[in-house]
């Protein structure tokens, strides 16, 4: 057989062979189209029946091929980076009622489990947390302040919405807290007199000057008038209604 003759041959023979290949997929895709509802239950059939093999069978796949695994899926998304993003936020978007819906559903069948899980999660990363966020905030101090600031310019009217409904929905807890906390600070620092008021005007150098210049015979509203206060001030002073713990 010479060289052309067989060449011609392998060529007609790869020919038949795309042909039958493109016959037997159109079949393939012919069949599964009209037998699509048939061959999906019979599939679902098959995992159900089988599913504790199919998953000891593709776990021991994983494990014996994660990294190139990891590898593949890797590569796959460095390339594609674009095309999985815009299809991602497309998913997100066109679903995103149904994904909120069932996000919520999620949650509150699960509350418990969740707020367990936030706690123990919070308790075992609380440190580092704290810690990330501290870093954070020293090392970008102005930028935080300036967003917080703008924050609240922006949204002051919501904020003081937000507060104010927050107070009236629980006025008998803030109610309870601010009590507790001023009598605590009343048995920790005793009674707010003198100059830890913080209406003071005076302080104990100036209450017993102003006492000492009475006693010596200068008029009130000149000493009132010299430190800047009123005249009933001074005379309060002078006849100890005020300031009398000063001796």
């Amino acid at each position: 057989m010479s060289i052309d003759l067989e060449a011609q041959v392998l060529a007609v023979a790869k020919a038949l062979r795309v042909r039958d290949a493109e016959v037997r997929a159109a079949q393939r895709a012919s069949y599964y189209a009209d037998n699509r509802v048939y061959l999906l239950d019979r599939q679902k059939f098959y995992a159900i029946r089988n599913r504790e093999y199919i998953r000891i069978h593709a776990k021991k796949y994983y494990y014996e091929n994660r990294e190139r695994i990891a590898e593949r899926g890797g590569a796959y998304r460095a390339k594609n980076y674009a095309l999985i993003t815009t299809r991602k936020k497309t998913y997100n978007f066109v679903n995103r009622d149904r994904i909120a819906a069932s996000g919520k559903k999620y949650r509150l069948e699960n509350i418990s489990a969740l707020a367990k899980y936030d706690r123990e999660r919070y308790v075992d990363r609380r440190q580092s947390v704290l810690d990330r966020s501290k870093a954070y905030y020293v090392a970008n101090k102005e930028i935080v302040t300036i967003y917080k600031h703008a924050y609240y310019l922006s949204n002051r009217d919501m904020i003081a919405a937000k507060n104010k409904l927050w107070k009236a929905k629980n006025r008998d807890a803030v109610t309870a807290y601010h009590s507790a906390y001023y009598l605590a600070h009343r048995v920790l620092s005793g009674p707010v007199i003198g100059e830890n008021h913080k209406l003071a005007k005076l302080n104990r150098d100036l209450v017993i000057s102003i006492r000492l210049r009475s006693s010596a015979g200068e008029s009130q509203q000149g000493i009132a008038d010299e430190i800047g206060v009123s005249k009933s001030t001074i005379a309060n002073v002078i006849h100890r209604k005020s300031w009398a713990h000063v001796i």
